[in-house]
């Protein structure tokens, strides 16, 4: 699986005071547009390193990042993963 995952490299600057899920998603092309993210992010749809979003609300910081990388998960079946370079 580790080949096949799409990759977005984002600026630790940008995880620093945190960003929105709904708006996370929409920075790597997750979800085509904010209503649909709440919808998938209200339905259980949307895990983070394997942990459950439930609110739409929700801030990603540097802290959920490990080794400079995190997991997004969109339903069954669709990976993508975020890196911050120079933090592995």
């Amino acid at each position: 699986m580790d080949g096949s995952v799409p990759t977005t490299d984002l600026s630790g600057d940008l995880f620093s005071s945190g960003v929105n899920i709904i708006e996370l998603l929409e920075k790597v092309s997750l979800i085509p547009s904010r209503a649909e993210g709440r919808r998938l992010v209200q339905q259980g749809g949307v895990k983070i390193n394997g942990m459950k979003i439930t609110h739409f609300d929700h801030m990603i910081q540097e802290m959920d990042f490990q080794d400079g990388i995190l997991l997004i998960q969109k339903g069954k079946k669709v990976f993508h993963r975020v890196r911050i370079p120079g933090q592995n």
